[in-house]
C-alpha cells in the first residue's frame, strides 16, 4: 500500500458515517455531511481494497453490493446516492470506470462469485452507457484506455495537446499505468509547479498536485483521489508556449503570459489569468478581463500595456506572505503611485503612464484572486493573497498603462 493509497483511506476514514458507513461529502457545500458521492465512494471502496487487508477488502465489497441495487436498474449513476434514480452529469460514469476497472484486475478474485458477478456486470453496462455518450477527447482517450484492458483492445496513444490543465494532467494521470510508456508531464520540477498553460487554472487542489508532492487544504477531499495514483515511468519537462503565448522558464523562474487579449462577451473561467509569473518565493499573477492587454519579453523583463477603456483599476496577485511587505521605492508602504519602484518577494515593477489621461494611484492590501475556491472565502472571510490595486480615480477612455516587470534580483533591491 503505497503513500497516496493510504492517505486516501485516512481521508475517506474521516469522511465515513458511523449511520451508513458511506462517505458522505457535498461539494455545493463541503461542510455538510448530508450527501452520498458516488464518484468518491468508489474511490473509498479502491482505497479499502488497496489496503490488502482482508477485513477492509470485504468492507469494500459489501459498499459495492450496496451501490450496485441502485445502478442494477438504471445502468448508470447520478453525482449523488439520492438522485436516484435520476443520472445527472452523465459524463461522470466514465470516471467511475476507472476505479472500478483497478478493483476487477486486483480483487475480483478475493470478492467471491456474487461480488464479481455483479462487478462485471456493472463494468459491461456502464461501458456500454460510455459508448453512447459524446466524450470530449480527453474522456474518450481514456475510455480507449478502459477497453483496451477490460475488452483488450488497441492501447491508444496519448497525444498531449488534448490536455490543459492540472485538472485534466490528472486525468491522464488516472490512466497512465496501463499505457506502458513514459509519460512526459508539464511540470517545472525547480519550483515543483505546473508549467503549462495558465489559462484555466484555479486555487484548487487537483491529483497531479498530490502526485508532485502538494498538499490539499483541509476543506478539499483531493487526498482521496490518491487510491488511483500507481507507479508508473514519467518525466518532468517544460514545454513550448502554445500558439498565443509567451514563456520563459529557468531552474529559478517560470513565466507564460498571453501576447495580447481583448475583452470577450463570453464568460471566462475565474482562474483565467493573463500571465503567470513565479520565482522560487511567490508567484505573481494577472486575472483581468476587463482591459485589452498585450505583452512583451525583452531584456529579462515582461512589459505589458494595459487599455483600461471602460474599466477604472487593475490588480496583481501574490500568495499571502507575511514575511514579504511590499516595499515603495526601497521603504515599506501601502500607497504607491505611477513611476514609483515597487518590490515584493524577489519581484521588481514600475507602473507608468504611455497614453490618454487619467488620476491614478495604487494600493497594497490583503485580498483573494477569482480563482481561489477556498469557501472560507464566503462563510470566514477569509483571505489568502496578496493584491496590488491600481485605481484610475479620473480617467480618459484612452488611458493606457505599462508594467515594467523583473522577477529577477536587482543590485541593492530589498
Amino acid at each position: 500500500m503505497n503513500l497516496f493509497a493510504r492517505e486516501a483511506l485516512q481521508e475517506g476514514r474521516k469522511r465515513q458515517s458511523s449511520l451508513t458507513d458511506f462517505l458522505h461529502y457535498t461539494f455545493e457545500n463541503p461542510s455538510s455531511r448530508e450527501a452520498i458521492p458516488v464518484y468518491e465512494n468508489m474511490l473509498f471502496i479502491l482505497a479499502l481494497c488497496r489496503s490488502n487487508q482482508a477485513d477492509m477488502v470485504l468492507e469494500g465489497r459489501d459498499l459495492f453490493l450496496r451501490f450496485y441495487e441502485y445502478f442494477a436498474s438504471v445502468g448508470a449513476f447520478g453525482v449523488y446516492l439520492h438522485e436516484w434514480p435520476q443520472v445527472r452529469k452523465p459524463m461522470m460514469n466514465m470516471r467511475i470506470l476507472i476505479p472500478l476497472l483497478r478493483i476487477w484486475l486486483d480483487y475480483r478474485h478475493v470478492w467471491g462469485d456474487e461480488a464479481r458477478k455483479k462487478l462485471e456486470d456493472l463494468l459491461v453496462r456502464l461501458s456500454s452507457f460510455v459508448d453512447d455518450l459524446k466524450l470530449p477527447p480527453l474522456q474518450a482517450f481514456q475510455k480507449q484506455v478502459f477497453d483496451a484492458v477490460f475488452k483488450q483492445t488497441q492501447l491508444p496513444e496519448l497525444d498531449p495537446t488534448i490536455a490543459h490543465s492540472t485538472m485534466d494532467w490528472s486525468e491522464v494521470l488516472t490512466v497512465a499505468p496501463w499505457l506502458g510508456k513514459e509519460i512526459e508531464f508539464p511540470w517545472h520540477e525547480g519550483l515543483n509547479l505546473y508549467a503549462g498553460s495558465y489559462l484555466h487554472e484555479l486555487q484548487r487542489t487537483t491529483l497531479l498536485d498530490l502526485f508532485f508532492g502538494k498538499g490539499a487544504r483541509e476543506d478539499e477531499i483531493t487526498p482521496l483521489y490518491g487510491a488511483l495514483i500507481y507507479d508508473f515511468p514519467y518525466i518532468c519537462k517544460v514545454p513550448e508556449p502554445n500558439k498565443g503565448w509567451g514563456a520563459d522558464s529557468s531552474k529559478t523562474q517560470r513565466l507564460v503570459f498571453l501576447k495580447e487579449f481583448q475583452p470577450v462577451e463570453a464568460r471566462l473561467s475565474p482562474g483565467f489569468h493573463l500571465f503567470s509569473y513565479a520565482l522560487k518565493e511567490n508567484e505573481l499573477v494577472c486575472q483581468e478581463t476587463q482591459m485589452g492587454f498585450s505583452a512583451t519579453w525583452e531584456n529579462e523583463q515582461l512589459i505589458c500595456e494595459f487599455e483600461f477603456r471602460g474599466a477604472s483599476e487593475l490588480d496583481l496577485f501574490l500568495r499571502f506572505q507575511r514575511e514579504n511587505p511590499l516595499f515603495v521605492n526601497g521603504e515599506r508602504a501601502t500607497y504607491f503611485e505611477l513611476g514609483d519602484r515597487l518590490t515584493i518577494a524577489g519581484f521588481t515593477m514600475q507602473f507608468a503612464k504611455v497614453a490618454g489621461e487619467g488620476r491614478v494611484c495604487g494600493h497594497f492590501l490583503k485580498g483573494n484572486r477569482r480563482g481561489q475556491t477556498c469557501p472560507k472565502v464566503e462563510s470566514e472571510w477569509a483571505v489568502y493573497d496578496w493584491q496590488i490595486n491600481v485605481t484610475a480615480l479620473e480617467k480618459s477612455d484612452d488611458l493606457r498603462l505599462r508594467l515594467v516587470l523583473d522577477g529577477a534580483p536587482k543590485s541593492g533591491a530589498v
